[in-house]
Parts: C-alpha cells; sequence; structure tokens
C-alpha cells in the first residue's frame, strides 16, 4: 500500500466531489480501493448511480452470533459486499455499525476490511465514520483533508490532531476573496494552531458548466502540494 486519503469536513462541503476527483486522478497509474463511510453514501451514488446494495454494517449482522467466523468466510464476505466500478477502482460502503459491536465483530472487521485495504496502492476514504478510524491499521499512512467552505467549517481540533499534517482544502470561496469574519476567525486560529496546512482554495463558480471544466485542473494543483508521488499527476497537468 502507498497511502490513504481520508476526506472530512461538515456535509455539503463537497468531500465526495473531491473523492471523486481524487480516485479518478490517482487511479491512472494505481489501484484503488473507495471506503463511502459517510452516512449520505454519496460517493456510492456517484460512482455506481445508486445506494449501497451490501455495506460492512450489513456484513456484520449476517455473521452476529458466530464465535469464531473462519478467515475464509471472512475474506469470501468482504470480497462479496466490494463492488468493480471501473479498471482498478473498486468501492466498499461502510454503513451502519453498532454502538456495542461484541469483540468478535470488531475482529470481524478489523481483519476483513484492512486484508482487503493491503490489495490495493490507495485507499481513498469519503468521511469520518465514528467507529472506523479505530477498527484500521496501518493509522499512520491516513493523510486526512479537511474540507471547509464560508458556510461549514468546524474546525475540530479533535479530530485532526492526531493526524501528522493534516491538510484543509477551502471549497467554493467568493471570487472576490469575501468570507464572514467568523470563518476567517476560525480559519486563523485553526491554521496559527499549526495543526492544519492550508493547500489551496477553490473558488466558487456561478456557472455550473464552468466549474465541471476548471475544477479537475484547479483541484489539482492542491494534489501537488500534497506530495502527492510525481508519477500519478505530473503527466495529468494543463
Amino acid at each position: 500500500m502507498k497511502g490513504i486519503f481520508q476526506m472530512v469536513g461538515a456535509p455539503g462541503t463537497g468531500k465526495s466531489t473531491l473523492c471523486d476527483l481524487l480516485i479518478h486522478e490517482l487511479v491512472l497509474s494505481a489501484s484503488i480501493l473507495a471506503i463511502d463511510a459517510s452516512p449520505d453514501h454519496q460517493l456510492t451514488q456517484r460512482l455506481t448511480l445508486e445506494p449501497p446494495k451490501q455495506t460492512i454494517g450489513k456484513l456484520v449482522q449476517q455473521f452476529k452470533g458466530m464465535s469464531h467466523p473462519t478467515q475464509e468466510s471472512i475474506d469470501w464476505a468482504f470480497s462479496d459486499i466490494t463492488s468493480s466500478v471501473g479498471d482498478d477502482l473498486e468501492l466498499i460502503s461502510v454503513g451502519e455499525l453498532s454502538d456495542d459491536l461484541s469483540e468478535t465483530e470488531k475482529k470481524t472487521i478489523v481483519y476483513g476490511l484492512n486484508r482487503l485495504m493491503d490489495s490495493y496502492d490507495f485507499i481513498i476514504i469519503d468521511g469520518r465514520h465514528p467507529r472506523l478510524y479505530h477498527l484500521l491499521q496501518h493509522k499512520e499512512m491516513i493523510r486526512l483533508i479537511w474540507v471547509a467552505t464560508p458556510e461549514h467549517y468546524d474546525f475540530d481540533p479533535s479530530v485532526y490532531e492526531r493526524f501528522q499534517t493534516p491538510a484543509l482544502i477551502l471549497n467554493q470561496m467568493p471570487a472576490g476573496g469575501e468570507v464572514p469574519e467568523e470563518f476567517e476567525t476560525a480559519l486563523n486560529k485553526a491554521l496559527e494552531s499549526e495543526s492544519l496546512v492550508l493547500v489551496g482554495r477553490l473558488p466558487f463558480y456561478a456557472d455550473p458548466d464552468e466549474r465541471v471544466r476548471q475544477l479537475p485542473g484547479v483541484f489539482r494543483d492542491c494534489l501537488y502540494r500534497l506530495d502527492l508521488p510525481a508519477e500519478h499527476s505530473d503527466s495529468q497537468t494543463t
């Protein structure tokens, strides 16, 4: 595995859109597992045009009551709920996980999900599931990307301070650069703490067609500042 990227932030900030762009940037020369960890399943619907039929949460329910499921049965089960959505691109959705998972259920998820992740070059996680982080191995490899807008900017240090140099992307910024004072205050406080590194501001486009044309190139500039391997982005710069 070469890296794990996780997009977090409030609903409506554009996390799923940016995950989609990042996926299609990296999948040009790498294998990708996309993990949809958001409750609204926006990434799943962007990639498959429909809600998820199977989730990790539903899989755990199938194993409920089994004291010691075999490793082979767990491997098969996770393979079954993983969807191929393109060349070298597969998708799995987390869904709902109970607050009181048993130790066997936790071990099932830890074994099955992490075994699955080991088979890909990059993992792209959309959203912050309240229990997913604690079930992941390779936590030191996670590159957290916090996405904020002038309307949604709850910079919560308890989320990002556990990560090493998490990145911040400001999305849908006004063309003139004018943003609410409250937002600027919160932003400056977060940046002054040196817990977040600002890697880019994505502008607001009044014309949706113009946004479709320009956003991939503008977002790609942010990816350079995330120190992505050169072979995954150099040839795509416009």
